[in-house]
């Protein structure tokens, strides 16, 4: 006796899919990894994860879009969890899924393929590990981008010092500069104003006297006798005469 791979309801939706779908190839149980394969560069965390329904073009191969069928075997926890990966997966690969509530919904399945499809969401990587775990993962991440934090502003800090430190050094060396070229400059003065001092003074020449002759008008005989002598000096006195006086130079 065999044992078929789908349960009765996946049988009763795969008669409704070909019956509503005749243009297109329907199959069941694709696997997940070729399902996404050429569009997302990872598969190895795909596993065993299969795909209830992948409708295809009969021509060409192209996948129209993925279908699931939400029967009760979904409802542990362990298919939540792999049906939260299967619509991160594809969402990423940009493949439509449809997911049907029940059998009755597959009759409405070229509707739903109609309904243009947004594909929102993030990754959801956390999901794919075990749920007692998930704490500590979180715990981890938190702390990891917490040392991310702090490292990022340790090297902040850092470069924030190193460059106070280049311009204290670059004002600190100016000023030594400025110093130095004042202490040279004040030098120079210095040995300006002692050069000045020490140089003799020019000596100042005396100017030479210098002499002409002048004419004597006579005077009368009471100014030129004196004590009634009369002399030599009298008697040059009473008449007209040449004398020498001194017309510059020391007097």
């Amino acid at each position: 006796m065999t044992t078929s791979p789908s349960t009765p309801s996946e049988r009763k939706v795969l008669l409704i899919l070909r019956e509503m779908l005749p243009e297109y190839e329907i199959n069941p149980h694709m696997r997940l990894a070729n399902v996404v394969k050429g569009k997302l560069k990872y598969q190895g965390a795909m596993g065993q994860y299969e795909i209830d329904f992948v409708v295809c073009d009969k021509s060409t191969g192209e996948i129209i879009c993925a279908i699931e069928l939400d029967d009760y075997t979904h409802n542990t926890e362990d298919a939540k969890r792999r049906d939260r990966n299967k619509n991160t997966w594809l969402c990423e690969a940009q493949i439509p899924l449809v997911r049907l509530e029940n059998i009755n919904a597959a009759y409405k399945i070229k509707e739903r393929m109609k309904t243009p499809f947004k594909f929102v969401g993030t990754r959801n990587k956390i999901s794919k590990i075990p749920k007692e775990y998930q704490p500590l993962v979180l715990k981890t991440i938190g702390t990891m981008l917490t040392l991310i934090m702090l490292f990022g502003l340790w090297l902040t800090s850092k470069n924030y010092l190193e460059n106070l430190g280049k311009n204290a050094i670059a004002k600190s060396e100016q000023l030594q500069k400025e110093n130095q070229q004042h202490a040279k400059e004040q030098k120079e003065k210095m040995i300006r104003a002692q050069a000045a001092v020490s140089l003799p003074k020019p000596a100042i020449a005396s100017p030479q006297p210098q002499f002409k002759q002048v004419v004597v008008k006579a005077k009368s005989a009471q100014e030129c006798v004196k004590n009634k002598t009369i002399t030599n000096e009298s008697i040059l006195c009473m008449r007209d005469h040449y004398e020498t006086v001194q017309v510059s130079g020391n007097q």
